[in-house]
Formats: C-alpha cells, structure tokens, sequence
C-alpha cells in the first residue's frame, strides 16, 4: 500500500508541547505560495504514482480560510491520481472547524477525519496551550457527523500535569460515550526547547510519576476495550475495521512520499526529508 501525506505548516497559534513545523499568523506572508510551491512538489512526484492513501497533517489544515482550503483541494486533484485511494484522512481543530471548510474536505475526497481534542477538560487545555475549549471539541465532532463523516478520530493526550485520575477517566468517558470509529490516545512528550518542557524544568508543573502514568494508562486502555474498541498500536483504538490505513502501512515499513515543509518520505529502501 502506498501513500501520501502533505503537510500544511499553519497554525493558528503554537501549542506548548509541539515542536511540529508550522507557522502563526503573524509569520503568514503568502499562504498562496505555499500552495503554489506545493503544486510544483506534488507534480515532481514519480509519473504513474497513485496513492492507496492520503493524508493531511500539519499544522493545522483546518486553520486555512475557505478559499485557500479549496485551493489546496484542487491542486492535489489536478496532480495526483486518486484513482486508487481508500482512505483519505484529514486533520482538524475543533477552533477551526466550519461547515463551510467541511463541505470542502467532503468535495476534495476526504472520507476520513482526525480531530485534535488532546482533553474535555479546559484547565488542561489551557495548559497545553489550545485554542479551543471542550464545548467547541463536542460540537466540532457533531458538525463532522452532520457534514457525514462516518470515519472519525479523536485524538487525546494523557499524562497531562493537574489531572486527576477521575479527570482522566472523565475524558475516557466522554470520548467512549461520542462513539467516534477510532481514538488515538498520546502520551504527552517533552520536546526539546518547548514551553511544557521549559514550565518542567523549572519546576512550575510538575508531571505524573511513572507508576500514576501507568495506572491511568492501563484503566484507560480498559474502558476503551469494554467500550468495543480493539487496541491495535500502542496509543490507537478503533471499532474493527477501522485502522488507520495510513498510519499501519507507514507502521509497517510501506512506501510513502511526504509534500511540504519538514515532510518525510520513504521510497525505494530510502528515507529522505523536507526541510
């Protein structure tokens, strides 16, 4: 199985654990030029080549305006053939969701939807450094319900400093009870040069120990189980059948190319980077 990811390096604002590449608003100069340089990347990509897969990361892809998001759209129909795709997944934030961008995603081909919620609980994502609050992360996942997407992820995060263990089992307990097709449940990492890991080092928070991180882990991991969601990586459920077709091929050493800033691909034996 081959794929593709392209990757969309806007963000509305900079989380405090992320070290992803991505740019705010106030570093947007041309966010057109970017597409534009997208397009040429995407048609230097090997003639014949047909991904079974595509997915959009970032970044944010959601945070681009309705046009721009149509125009990324249009350029990946008119240079790639999708002739061959099953699943094509996009990010979202629940801050940046319309159904206007939605409508969009439908008409570009999107069957499948990661939303990026990391917690139902607004201490937390204030801490994290999210733009959006646990109301808007429920009403995005209705909105994507209602623009018919049938293939949703919720991504939380776990391990998060302040939570308390009924506080973890609140956010299991909404995710189970919204019954997306699959959760991806992170560890939260420290990342070299980050907010989150420079509030650490400092001592201003202070993460879970090993043993409370494991706990909540393993309680988790069970009520995700009881709930019909089979555990098939370490940090992703799904109902059966539901995989994400992408993330297992990239798992398992399969063929990939990846567009945009900072994107890794593997091609041929090798693996090779944007910078």
């Amino acid at each position: 199985m081959t794929g593709l990811y392209i990757h969309v390096p806007i963000c509305i604002a900079r989380c405090r654990y992320c070290d992803f590449y991505k740019l705010t608003p106030d570093e947007w100069e041309d966010i057109g030029l970017y597409i534009r340089c997208l397009e040429l990347e995407l048609q230097r990509l090997p003639k014949g080549f047909a991904p079974e897969t595509v997915f959009i990361g970032g970044g944010t892809p959601t945070a681009l305006g309705p046009g721009n998001l149509a125009a990324l759209f249009d350029v990946i129909k008119r240079t790639i053939n999708l002739s061959n795709v099953v699943e094509f997944s996009s990010e979202a934030n629940p801050g940046t969701l319309t159904p206007e961008k939605l409508s969009i995603m439908k008409e570009g081909g999107v069957n499948r939807v990661s939303i990026g919620v990391q917690s139902f609980n607004d201490k937390a994502l204030r801490l994290l450094g999210r733009i959006h609050e646990a109301s808007q992360a429920i009403d995005g996942f209705h909105m994507l319900r209602d623009a018919g997407f049938d293939n949703v992820n919720i991504d939380l995060i776990q391990s998060i400093p302040g939570m308390t263990q009924e506080d973890v089992f609140d956010d299991a307990r909404i995710v189970t009870g919204l019954e997306p097709e699959h959760i991806s449940y992170y560890n939260l990492i420290y990342e070299p040069g980050t907010p989150m890991t420079r509030d650490r080092d400092a001592g201003r928070i202070v993460p879970p120990g090993d043993d409370e991180e494991a706990d909540n882990y393993y309680a988790v991991k069970a009520l995700l189980e009881s709930s019909g969601y089979g555990h098939y990586e370490i940090s992703n459920f799904c109902r059966s059948g539901r995989e994400c077709l992408h993330n297992v091929a990239c798992w398992q050493g399969g063929e990939y190319f990846g567009c945009g800033p900072s994107a890794h691909s593997h091609w041929n034996g090798a693996r090779f980077g944007n910078v």
